[in-house]
């Protein structure tokens, strides 16, 4: 049994259409964020996104403000558990 001869051309292409595939179906998954890059305002999306997320996961979550946290440091003997966002 011959087996054939592969040569670096060939491969090349093979990485170049599995390349071309992965953005493909990168941009396909993710275009919102694309079209968001595009417009310039993907930071403020991204912004919207975290806090949708947070306050989904933190919900029910007692938290402090910068004020409230120095009393806390400040006196460690009453400290309860908080989540300073």
């Amino acid at each position: 049994m011959v087996m054939p001869r592969v040569t670096w051309r060939r491969e090349l292409a093979w990485a170049i259409g599995l390349l071309s595939l992965a953005v493909i179906l990168g941009f396909m998954f993710h275009w919102p964020l694309v079209q968001a890059s595009f417009r310039g305002n993907l930071t403020a999306l991204l912004d919207v996104k975290r806090q949708e997320r947070r306050e989904v996961q933190f919900q029910g979550v007692r938290t402090l403000d910068l004020a409230q946290g120095s009393v806390v440091i400040n006196n460690p003997g009453r400290i309860r558990l908080f989540c300073v966002i």
